[in-house]
């Protein structure tokens, strides 16, 4: 007995061989972020650095070998998985891309050549693809795993934009992202990558001759997720792998898209990601035709022209690889309508966008026949216009006439801008200027020229920017209604903001007077340590500039090149914080709330 006792003894338990499993496949888990960036430093080193035939060659070892773990891991997880069908659901892509690229690599060699021999090139180009997407996916779902931290949903948001930002940034700095001859220093390089990312337009120096083919990747790369915010990419990427969302990825697409209901954020992330990208690509074929022979000579030059353009317009960015913006083409109707098309359509917000496609799609009885809305509108078709799509659809229409006839009065007899173009082009500049003025930051005609009435009028629009839950920045036109309406009421003696037989709540009314407080507060501030830093620089410029920065417009008088490094820095603050949000930037700092059980007794103060 004691012999039985003793051989049991040594008996492994029932989940040992389990829990090695589990072990096993933590390790890899953890083995992937060496890897992953070992990965990123080798295509770092093979495309933007200068490096001989040699250095060349021990990069593609790496990668190859890289490109061998993850298929071997990818078999080791689906092999010892606990759970091989949620597995196989939740690798699904990873799984496609590595059997695509064994089918194509491989198979489709051997069968044409009867052996695996091909040409290297064949193997190189597939390899760096198939490597470079696990670790996309890879990135995105690290990305996923750290929301599940202790951290805030607005610290969340705003360290997503500071890493995108430094990551830009030191790409940018990479030899081959420049023009050749064209070094950049650091904190131009910072300077853009915070203008991009921000989707600002401010730049300190010429993108089109400044930079080479991957520097201008690289921007548009930061303009697209600095647009959309990587949030969205990684909650895209969590539905695509068959998981769901977590809370807190919902809180903060809910803050971030001004959206109510969080168990419809999944369904508003495929809708916009799809919306966008068929706006962008619609905007990039009508722009096709219209770029001239000195500046793109070649087909595939337009298409990059045309996507760079589309995208930096929608994403309401205002970055441009021309030399002087759009100032050939002042009375281009083609440029300027699909340019302002776009611009509109990123300003009025994502949220806004949905509800006018689901309205119109209630409308219509026949789209239900189509699966996408049958999937994506089920139990979200409203019967209304919701309260924020009439504010910022109101507001934004009388802000752009206002704006076109208030410009155009202003610069009619005015020389250096339109006084000497027919009143249809007149009319066309100043529709345009009124339009990128509320945040995206093109230009057909040289902004420093413009009347001292037209810049103050120009400073007012980019304050307001475009609407909540939008590619662009500024107070946001509903927060600026609001103060209206809530001015209105307090005349009217009434104890209730309301608009459309609506009443608008107390928390809404305080956050709409917090964000314009501070928003004063802050461009006073960063507008006095600039007029310290430049004392040559007229006033009005460095305010115009730092309004500019902070509703993340873009325009400028033509000082941006010029300012000191100190300057460059404050600019590069004032963006990243217009893109933000100065709320949200003092939630993320901001201790956690705490209630209290007693209320000090009411006394009064004189105002006003």
């Amino acid at each position: 007995m004691a012999e039985q006792n003793s051989g049991l003894a040594f008996m492994p338990p029932p989940n040992a061989s389990r829990n090695r499993r589990e072990k096993m496949l933590s390790f890899l888990r953890w083995l992937n972020v060496p890897i992953v960036s070992l990965a990123m430093l080798s295509f770092v080193v093979e495309y933007g650095l200068v490096i001989s035939d040699a250095t060349r060659k021990i990069v593609w070892l790496i990668i190859g070998l890289i490109a061998i773990y993850f298929v071997l891991e990818l078999g080791v997880t689906l092999l010892f998985t606990s759970d091989r069908k949620q597995n196989l659901k939740g690798n699904w892509l990873p799984i496609l891309i590595t059997a695509l690229f064994m089918v194509t690599g491989f198979i489709v060699p051997f069968a044409l050549h009867g052996s695996f021999v091909t040409e290297k090139a064949h193997y190189t180009a597939l390899i760096e693809i198939f490597v470079f997407l696990i670790c996309a996916l890879k990135i995105f779902k690290t990305h996923k795993d750290i929301s599940l931290l202790n951290i805030k949903p607005a610290q969340m948001f705003v360290l997503s934009f500071a890493l995108i930002i430094l990551a830009g940034a030191v790409l940018l700095c990479l030899p081959k992202s420049s023009a050749p001859g064209k070094p950049i220093s650091t904190i131009d390089a910072l300077f853009i990558a915070t203008s991009a990312t921000c989707v600002t337009g401010l730049s300190t120096l010429s993108i089109g001759s400044g930079f080479s083919n991957l520097g201008h990747f690289i921007i548009l790369f930061l303009i697209q997720i600095g647009g959309l915010g990587i949030m969205t990419f990684a909650a895209f990427f969590s539905i695509a792998l068959g998981k769901s969302i977590s809370i807190k990825e919902r809180v903060v697409m809910k803050d971030l898209l001004n959206y109510e209901t969080l168990g419809e954020i999944g369904k508003i992330v495929i809708y916009i990601l799809f919306i966008t990208f068929a706006i962008e690509f619609v905007g990039a074929i009508f722009l096709l035709d219209v770029w001239p022979e000195s500046a793109a000579p070649t087909a595939l030059v337009k298409i990059k022209f045309s996507i760079f353009h589309s995208v930096s317009a929608f994403c309401n960015a205002g970055l441009t690889l021309l030399d002087n913006n759009l100032e050939n083409y002042p009375g281009h109707l083609k440029v300027n309508f699909v340019i302002t098309l776009l611009i509109i359509a990123g300003g009025l917000g994502f949220t806004v966008l949905f509800n006018l496609v689901t309205f119109r799609v209630s409308t219509l009885r026949f789209l239900q026949k189509f699966k996408f809305f049958q999937k994506y509108t089920r139990h979200t078709t409203p019967s209304r216009l919701t309260l924020q799509t009439k504010i910022v659809l109101i507001t934004s229409l009388t802000l752009i006439l206002l704006g076109t006839v208030f410009l155009l009065l202003f610069e009619y007899k005015n020389p250096a801008t339109i006084a000497s173009k027919n009143f249809g082009e007149k009319t066309l500049v100043s529709y345009f200027s009124s339009v990128t003025t509320r945040t995206a930051g093109f230009d057909t005609v040289n902004t420093g020229f413009f009347t001292n009435p037209s810049l103050l009028l120009m400073m007012f629009l980019m304050f307001i920017g475009a609407s909540p839950g939008s590619t662009g920045g500024g107070i946001k036109t509903c927060t600026f209604v609001i103060l209206l309406m809530t001015i209105r009421s307090f005349c009217l003696g009434k104890n209730n903001v309301e608009m459309y037989k609506r009443t608008l709540p107390k928390r809404l009314i305080e956050s709409a007077i917090v964000i314009f407080a501070m928003s004063i507060l802050l461009i006073f501030t960063f507008s006095l340590i600039l007029t310290i830093l430049e004392p040559a620089i007229p006033f009005e410029k460095l305010l115009f500039e730092v309004i500019s920065a902070f509703g993340t417009v873009g325009l400028s008088t033509g000082i941006t090149a010029s300012l000191s490094t100190a300057s460059k820095i404050i600019i590069i603050v004032t963006m990243f914080i217009g893109r933000v949000g100065p709320l949200t930037l003092m939630l993320a700092m901001a201790q956690e709330e705490t209630q209290t059980a007693y209320e000090y007794p009411n006394e009064n103060v004189m105002v006003g």
